[in-house]
Order: C-alpha cells, then structure tokens, then sequence
C-alpha cells in the first residue's frame, strides 16, 4: 500500500502490508528500548482493547502500534517473523523469561478486533491489499499460539 491510508483524526503512513511498514509502527518501536517490562507492550494492545470495549473501531495508528505489539510478543514466544526490525529481536533477547499468561491472549484478542473492524483494515482492503495483510496477520496469530 503506497497511498496513506486516512483515520477520522490523522492519517497515517503505510509503505507495505508487514507489521513495522508503516510510520505508527516505527515510531513505536523507537520507544520501545525503554521498556523493562511488558507495561508499554500491554498499554499498546490496551488502546485497541478499550477502543473495542467502547464500541468504537480502533484508529489506524493505534491497530498499527498494537499489531507491532503482538509482533513482539510472538518474537517472545517464538522465532520473529521476516521483517521484525532488529530492534524487536534484541529487545526480546535482552528481557528473556517474561510471563506472558496474560499478555499472549491479550495480542490475540486485539489482532482479531483490528482483523474485523478496524479503520486499518478497511484502509487496506480499499488498497486491494487487504488478503495480503489478512494473511500476514493469520501467520502473526499463529506465531502467537
């Protein structure tokens, strides 16, 4: 998807259908070296959660943010995917042995809202790009499992 996919509030740029093609992903990422624990991971998946919970379909930037989430937790459970920045993969390298009982159905849950309602989704299904994405994020569900 070359074109910027537009939010009720922002827009949001997306270079490719991958979890880290896209300027919310990255700018999260940037933050994520910070993180000690898995606070900022949550929070992130909790904006999807809560946008959900409200009855609203969360903004591009922050299914963006979660799906990068997940993507670090899937690193933690399992190998990264191609892709996963280097940064992902040594982050999950240095803060090995985390629980992630909680956490690893929480990713789950706000990849299948993004999945189904989602401003991002509907962005990238009027892209024609949609199937790709879809499976992108089946192979991230799966990882996650």
């Amino acid at each position: 998807m070359h074109a910027a996919a537009a939010t009720k509030s922002r827009s949001l740029r997306i270079w490719g259908s991958r979890s880290f093609e896209n300027e919310a992903a990255m700018t999260w990422l940037e933050d994520l070296d910070q993180a000690e624990g898995l606070e900022y991971v949550e929070e992130t998946l909790d904006e999807v959660l809560d946008a959900d919970a409200s009855g609203e379909a969360p903004p591009n930037d922050a299914a963006a943010r979660a799906i990068a989430a997940a993507e670090t937790v899937a690193t933690l459970v399992s190998t990264p995917a191609d892709g996963v920045p280097e940064e992902v993969r040594q982050w999950c390298f240095d803060h090995p042995g985390f629980d992630l009982s909680e956490v690893q159905p929480k990713a789950l849950h706000a990849l299948g809202v993004i999945m189904t309602e989602s401003d991002l989704r509907a962005a990238f299904d009027r892209s024609g790009e949609g199937e790709t994405w879809e499976s992108g994020l089946e192979q991230l569900r799966d990882r996650l499992r």
